[in-house]
């Protein structure tokens, strides 16, 4: 992937509110966003190559983003064991300041995560945030305690502007009960959703690693997609993949200075059976990013001639 789109993107219209993004149209500034799955489920391998686009503001779903300063907390494992996954899928885990509690004798707490956040950190990024909540006092239901804690995130960030992105696992479902929606199923887990933004959960739909992932976005329409891990261990959409392969087939055609739109690139992808236009919107920003095309206006692209 290139170097992506560095400038801010525009605020969306929600009523008379303006949301501004981290990933436009994805994920939010301004409340939690989720990432919700059963251990082992692709949660920490998803995240980690989102984490790695943002503090150098390439792009993530094809989207614009800004460079960000990121701090990353794990509760559930030592920071080494970070470290590791950041390296075995080829990024540098040095780029972003960590902080685990299984490295040191102290209680899970929000204080200490407070009292840990470098200097002029924009974004955390916490792993098994469901260890954070304090435990019920007396007869309250862990519903509001897990409300209550969301609450403090939210106050935190509106005072300073610092955002949370955070894993915790799936509820353990009972006899008859299904995950009507990912937010729902979140609610049921611990309560934490309720006060949350974009919320993504991971289905595990078959033996060989294919995972179902649902984004339940914040204000906006929710969509689902199916994944797999792919021989690097990252988490790769299998129909961006499918997109990428007809795409640069159909790129290796064009003769080196020909230009066409982005109507051009959606009318050839569907016409070789791509059902989303947003792989088409994807592959176009890659190849801008890795020099494949030159970006010549809005909607309009040129092949580049080889160097």
């Amino acid at each position: 992937m290139g170097a992506g789109v560095s400038t801010s993107p525009a605020p969306r219209k929600v009523g008379k509110l303006a949301i501004r993004w981290h990933v436009p149209g994805v994920l939010p500034k301004g409340a939690p966003n989720l990432f919700i799955g059963n251990s082992g489920s692709g949660k920490t391998r998803f995240s980690i190559p989102i984490l790695d686009a943002l503090t150098d503001g390439r792009p993530v779903f094809g989207k614009p983003t800004k460079p960000t300063k990121i701090f990353y907390v794990m509760c559930d494992r030592p920071s080494q064991y970070a470290r590791d996954t950041w390296e075995a899928l080829g990024f540098d885990p040095s780029k972003i300041p960590m902080f685990s509690f299984m490295d040191q004798e102290i209680d899970w707490s929000f204080k200490y995560v407070i009292d840990k956040i470098p200097e002029g950190t924009e974004l955390v990024f916490i792993e098994a945030l469901a260890m954070l909540i304090p435990e019920p006092q007396g007869k309250e239901p862990l519903y509001k305690a897990a409300l209550g804690f969301i609450r403090k995130l939210n106050l935190y960030t509106q005072r300073t502007g610092i955002d949370f992105w955070a894993s915790t696992h799936s509820p353990k479902m009972k006899s008859g009960e299904t995950q009507s929606s990912s937010r729902n199923s979140g609610i049921g887990s611990v309560g934490l959703p309720a006060g949350c933004g974009t919320i993504i959960e991971f289905i595990e739909t078959g033996p060989s690693g294919e995972r179902l992932i649902r984004f339940n976005i914040h204000s906006g329409p929710a969509y689902e997609s199916d994944y797999c891990f792919n021989a690097e261990g990252h988490l790769v959409e299998v129909q961006q993949t499918i997109g990428q392969v007809i795409l640069d087939v159909w790129l290796a055609k064009l003769a080196p200075g020909l230009t066409f739109t982005t109507a051009d690139a959606i009318e050839y992808g569907m016409s070789k059976g791509l059902k989303a236009e947003r792989t088409i919107y994807n592959w176009l920003s890659a190849s801008v990013g890795d020099g494949l095309l030159d970006k010549i206006g809005r909607g309009q692209y040129r092949k580049r001639a080889k160097v």
